[in-house]
């Protein structure tokens, strides 16, 4: 396995995308404590989806995701 790392700089962006509704609230409590450390641009989407249909997802803005970092938030716990 190769060993990578990845230099976070001010230039950095970084898109938490929160899964409709509880995953955006704790996307948006992450994004705070994350902006007390990191000097990067921190952004927060909203993803809806269809659970009949997992394949049609919806993005509350549209975004090109090139050379950002991406991480997709859930609120498992209320999955029941």
């Amino acid at each position: 396995m190769e060993n990578r790392k990845q230099i976070l700089t001010a230039e950095t962006q970084l898109v938490l995308i929160g899964i409709k509704n509880h995953g955006t609230v704790i996307a948006e409590k992450i994004s705070q404590y994350i902006k007390e450390v990191f000097t990067g641009e921190v952004l927060v989407l909203e993803l809806s989806m269809d659970k009949k249909n997992p394949l049609t997802v919806n993005l509350n803005s549209d975004m090109d995701f090139n050379d950002k970092i991406i991480v997709l938030i859930d609120d498992v716990a209320n999955s029941g």
